[in-house]
């Protein structure tokens, strides 16, 4: 045996040992998550639940949210909002990525409280914080954020307008029932101008399809009611094989 290959191996148990309390610590964030999104789902069963887990639909999917992120620029000092935030896993993503603070807010407050436990768990809890949206007004004052995320309908868009800052961006995924123009127009009457906007319907169907397959199997083993598959269909896979939605994702400015 070579000396460098000798070293090689009188180092490796040395680096094994400085990595242990590392995976022990990752192990422990990972097995306390899937505990609490256990119990999260036991407790408030939902249609969108068991075949979606965390993500619970296409606005969570961190590589399409990227696609709408483009260039932005995100750092530690930026900060952000994410809208409809669910079970915070946009807000942890964006804020274990990029070091920026994330605002999640939501009406559902389970899943706020859920939110905060999955952000602590994961070492997350000082830079993501998770608010209970009480009625129709975002619970922050005036040009306060950088950025805001949302998979939520145009009714919240007035109101994400006036808590970013000038010149801010929003992103985020969204159901275009009346079409590309008609998307559009409601973006500049909420005060935004639209920067990109691309349609993935075939992707959202793709992805909903493969859900579907997923909760009657689900439903087969017995680990899922058949009213929810139902719902999921009426929802999603129906919604999009009837021709009359799009899905796309879109990335928008505020005027500066």
């Amino acid at each position: 045996m070579s000396h460098t290959a000798a070293s090689s191996s009188a180092l490796r148990p040395r680096a094994l040992a400085e990595c242990a309390p590392l995976w022990d610590k990752l192990s422990m964030a990972v097995s306390s998550s899937v505990r609490i999104l256990e119990s999260y789902w036991q407790e408030h069963p939902a249609w969108f639940g068991r075949p979606y887990g965390e993500y619970l639909h296409l606005g969570a999917n961190q590589e399409m949210l990227r696609i709408a992120l483009g260039k932005t620029a995100l750092s530690a000092a930026s900060r952000v909002l994410d809208v409809g935030t669910a079970l915070g896993g946009n807000a942890r993503w964006l804020a274990a990525l990029h070091g920026c603070t994330v605002d999640g807010v939501d009406r559902f407050r389970p899943a706020i409280v859920c939110a905060r436990q999955l952000a602590k768990a994961q070492g997350l809890g000082e830079l993501c914080r998770f608010t209970v949206q009480e009625g129709a007004a975002i619970p922050f004052s005036d040009h306060l954020f950088d950025v805001a995320v949302t998979a939520d309908d145009e009714s919240m868009w007035p109101e994400v307008s006036r808590v970013l800052k000038p010149g801010g961006v929003l992103v985020g995924s969204a159901v275009a029932l009346e079409g590309r123009e008609a998307f559009e127009r409601a973006a500049a009457e909420a005060g935004f101008h639209t920067a990109f906007l691309l349609d993935v319907t075939a992707y959202a169907l793709a992805f909903y399809r493969a859900k579907e397959q997923e909760a009657k199997l689900l439903v087969e083993a017995g680990l899922m009611p058949a009213s929810d598959l139902q719902s999921l269909q009426m929802y999603t896979v129906d919604l999009y094989e009837a021709g009359g939605a799009s899905h796309v994702l879109f990335r928008m400015t505020t005027e500066r």
